[in-house]
């Protein structure tokens, strides 16, 4: 080969590997890199990371693993999770996708005799930022392709040479690469369709054929044994992580191979035009070339085309566009021959300029972690969010006795791996949801061996001093249930310290004092759908609070981090104001008002727009004036902060105002709902008596036959059968001034004539000493999930009322009748209320006010109200949003005290 040519390779290979190179470790390892590191733990002397029941990874793969881990690990100076650590990690990864680069040269070279072709099909695989992608991955793909492409080589010598070594070769590569990535059993059936199809020209060599086959085909028995078992869990999943194929996905996937993820639609579809172009002028030049042109037709064709067949006929969908990784291949040969095919130089050299601008924007996705929102565009590859950011900064703050949970093993995996100290696992309700892991993939020893398992919520609050949750989800920009169900149970038992936002997750510190949190009051200030703002205010002595400093206060608050780190569709200010004249509202613009002292602390209570500098975060507090804030949100370049502290106590007579604002510019009509109460259970702050028990489930309950305003949130779902006609019970411990209550319950319900699925259920309390299950206190009332008089949907009920004494520690106690004996019995419950009888008259029975709030792009409305104490010492409020378009619902509430310090009725 000519020195110019070396030089050209040398190049091109520099290119290729200062690429894969560049940014190897900024992204944190995401699920499947925390996997493999995972399975390299299970080596040892007794091979059991070979039996496919406890891991389902390749045989190879965990001791390669285990290999570089440990002469990583024998590095001087580094740490296992640090940034640097991870780098070299990936470094195995990327090596291989380097050394890929000259052998696909060669492949090319050998298959088509023409270096200038096979110089720019090597350049082409350089620059993909597909195969960019998989290099910067620590997994097996690069080693997958660089054995393929071996195999390819040595295919070609061997039926043009018959010496033993090509034969050798081949046959070692494709038994290594069964090994190492089942998806060779696809190279060895191109190699061999390729054989039948050339039968004639190499009829001579069908004993050495069949006997290097032979070979490949009995070392390879153990790998079939693994396939047909991973097939077999696949086959009975009730759930699949892939959509079926349709005639599309060949498209993409060879978009894909020039493009990668990239969500840049004018710029991939431009690189798949020209690509495609050079594609079929690319197969018209090799028509001379018989062998060649059958040799690249079937790498480029046969294995989409037969994926695309049997995962349509299959009984479960797997075709992603990774496992076609080294098929891609074929498709930069026939891109470079048909740029070559153009023949004069500067043409050639203006195509593969072309081919290369429109890369680098797909370059400079693929390093922004900018992916393609259709799921069919990437199947597979997700966002990797920062895992190894927030598994840091728990560690940093990890005390003796903390506990980390996760709603989502897609977060746990990883965390094995960044913090490996720490007690965590993924927490769950339901049995439903520590067995709803099987649905997707039916192997029990492998989820209990690997720890995803989920456990029980309520068994992690039983020895833990303090709770870290992580939240996040396979989309992790998507508002998943199950993390909205832990963060409220969490908040409902539990007092949050922090919360700590990251790219693509999010970290909450809570304190597990039960004791401290039944004696706190507790406001949600705002609710930004993923974000809530609560408010403490601590009793004025005891444990956890110094004697005589008076009410402490905690704030809590920020914005979600999202890719393009903007607000959600809307957001909520809550702003409030004594009945005095005084009114605080922020507009946007610099203002400031303040409160005076309201409760005889010293303090004042504002909300201010400010001028800041870079030492403020969001979610923290900032002390301003001997005053301390929450930092709401920070603006873009971190100079101005919306800063709150709210007052909470009245005279008698107040105002409040609270302000909705449309952040995205699409028109919106939000539905707005404002009660007055004394308490008032969610659905999440809910304890089982029995936490063992499945009768009672949080879930996410959808009507079948919704109302024109109705509510899809989550709720308190009891299920019963037949066999089970009473069910466990749930309590919640509550805390009322003396005085006689109405109890209302939001309850989802029918109106059919003849009960068909709903339970009964009876309200009492009793005090928290007892046996819940057994209450033997005061009945409030029985109320039916079905009423034929009624409406179905969720609906207000009155449930009945008691008397409470003075200072009297009570215990709401909720159980659940099949008493129709149903085959199946549900009941559920959104929200428990309990209204001052005397108010209850003025609340229709219990709904204060209700709006339908339209907002225009960007627009701001704001919504005053006023209320009074009466004869009461508190109030609570609470504002509810509801927005039809997308589902999503919103609660805010705050208590008013009566102002002790003052007398008299505060002016109009």
């Amino acid at each position: 080969m000519r020195r110019r040519y070396v030089i050209f390779l040398i190049l091109i290979v520099i290119v290729g590997s200062s690429l894969r190179l560049y940014r190897l470790a900024s992204l944190s390892m995401w699920y499947d890199e925390g996997g493999v590191i995972l399975g390299s733990t299970y080596v040892d002397r007794c091979l059991s990371w070979l039996r496919p029941s406890l891991l389902n990874q390749t045989p190879l793969n965990p001791p390669l693993v285990r290999l570089w881990y440990a002469l990583v690990s024998a590095i001087p100076g580094l740490t296992p999770g640090s940034k640097a650590f991870d780098y070299l990690l990936r470094l195995f990864p990327c090596i291989a996708g380097i050394i890929c680069i000259p052998l696909t040269f060669s492949a090319c070279r050998h298959i088509l005799k023409e270096v200038e072709t096979a110089l720019i099909a090597a350049f082409l695989f350089a620059i993909s930022p597909f195969q960019i992608y998989y290099a910067q991955e620590f997994r097996c793909y690069t080693m997958y392709v660089a054995l393929s492409l071996g195999a390819l080589i040595f295919m070609v010598k061997a039926l043009e040479k018959d010496e033993v070594r090509y034969w050798v070769g081949l046959a070692c590569c494709l038994v290594v690469g069964m090994y190492v990535h089942y998806f060779t059993v696809w190279t060895i059936a191109v190699v061999n369709l390729y054989f039948a199809a050339t039968f004639t020209t190499h009829r001579r060599l069908l004993r050495r054929w069949a006997v290097c086959q032979c070979v490949v085909c009995f070392l390879c028995i153990p790998a079939g044994i693994y396939i047909s078992w991973t097939n077999r869990f696949l086959a009975l999943g009730e759930e699949h992580w892939f959509p079926r194929p349709d005639r599309a996905i060949p498209l993409i996937t060879f978009k894909t191979f020039f493009a990668g993820y990239s969500p840049n639609a004018p710029l991939y579809r431009a690189l798949l035009a020209v690509c495609g172009a050079f594609s079929v002028l690319g197969l018209y030049a090799l028509r001379k070339k018989r062998r060649a042109f059958i040799l690249v037709a079937i790498l480029a064709f046969v294995p989409i085309v037969a994926n695309l067949i049997i995962w349509q006929i299959g009984s479960y969908p797997y075709y992603t566009h990774r496992m076609l990784i080294f098929f891609a291949i074929s498709f930069y040969i026939l891109v470079a021959l048909g740029v070559r095919a153009l023949r004069k130089p500067p043409l050639i050299g203006i195509s593969i300029a072309l081919i290369a601008g429109l890369t680098v924007p797909c370059l400079a996705d693929h390093y922004a972690q900018r992916l393609h929102r259709d799921w069919r565009h990437r199947l597979g590859a997700r966002y990797k969010v920062q895992n190894r950011e927030a598994a840091h900064y728990i560690a940093a703050n990890l005390q003796e006795g903390d506990f980390v949970g996760h709603n989502s093993h897609f977060t746990l995996c990883p965390f094995m791996y960044y913090l490996p100290s720490a007690e965590q696992k993924n927490l769950s309700f339901t049995d439903e949801e520590r067995i709803g892991i099987l649905r997707s993939y039916p192997n029990v020893s492998l989820w209990e061996r690997t720890g995803f398992v989920p456990v029980r919520v309520e068994s992690v609050t039983a020895t833990a001093k303090r709770l870290w949750l992580v939240t996040s989800w396979w989309e992790p920009f998507e508002l998943d249930p199950l993390s909205r169900q832990l963060r409220g149970w969490f908040d409902g038992h539990c007092l949050r310290k922090e919360r700590r936002a990251f790219d693509g997750l999010t970290v909450y510190l809570y304190e597990n004092d039960p004791e401290l949190r039944a004696l706190t009051e507790t406001h949600q200030i705002a609710d930004y759908g993923e974000v809530t703002v609560p408010y403490y205010r601590f009793p004025r002595s005891g444990r956890g609070v110094d004697a005589g400093t008076g009410w402490k206060r905690r704030f809590l608050a920020g914005f979600p981090s999202g890719p393009d780190k903007q607000i959600p569709p809307y957001s909520v200010q809550f702003d409030f104001a004594v009945a005095d004249g005084d009114e605080l509202a922020l507009r946007g613009q610099g203002l400031r008002a303040e409160f005076a002292d309201s409760d005889g602390d010293g303090e004042r209570e504002t909300l201010r727009l400010t001028e800041v500098d870079t030492l403020f975060q969001e979610g923290g507090t900032a002390r301003l004036d001997s005053v301390d804030y929450s930092v709401l949100a920070l603006d873009g370049d971190a100079k101005r902060a919306i800063l709150a502290s709210f007052p909470m106590s009245a005279v008698d007579d107040f105002a409040y105002e609270f302000v909705v604002r449309n952040a995205s510019r699409v028109r919106r009509t939000i539905h707005c709902h404002v009660y007055e109460s004394a308490c008032v259970i969610g659905p999440l702050s809910f304890n089982r008596c029995d936490p063992q028990s499945d009768t009672w489930r949080p879930t996410l309950q959808h009507n079948f036959r919704p109302p024109p305003v109705s509510f899809n949130r989550p709720a308190m779902v009891a299920r019963l059968s037949d066999e089970s006609q009473e069910g466990d019970a749930i309590y919640r411990d509550i805390r009322l001034d003396a005085g006689r209550y109405v109890v209302f319950a939001r309850i989802l319900q029918e109106n059919l004539m003849t009960n068909q699925s709903r339970a009964n259920m009876q309200f009492a309390v009793t005090s928290p000493e007892s046996d819940c299950n057994k209450p033997a206190g005061r009945l409030i009332g029985i109320v039916s999930g079905n009423d034929p008089a009624g409406r179905s949907g969720w609906t207000w009920r009155r449930v009945g009322d008691f008397q409470c004494g003075r200072r009297e520690s009570l215990r709401l106690v909720v159980a659940a009748y099949n008493d129709d004996n149903l085959p199946e019995a549900y009941f559920d419950i959104d929200r428990v209320m309990f209204v001052p009888i005397e108010d209850v008259a003025r609340l229709s029975p219990v709904e204060t006010a209700g709006y339908d709030l339209t907002l225009g792009p960007l627009e701001e409305k704001r919504v005053t109200l006023s209320a009074g104490l009466g004869e009461r010492q508190s109030k609570r409020i609470d504002i509810e949003l509801f927005e039809p378009k997308t589902g999503e619902f919103r609660n805010i509430f705050f208590r008013v005290r009566r102002d002790e310090t003052q007398t008299g009725s505060a002016p109009g």
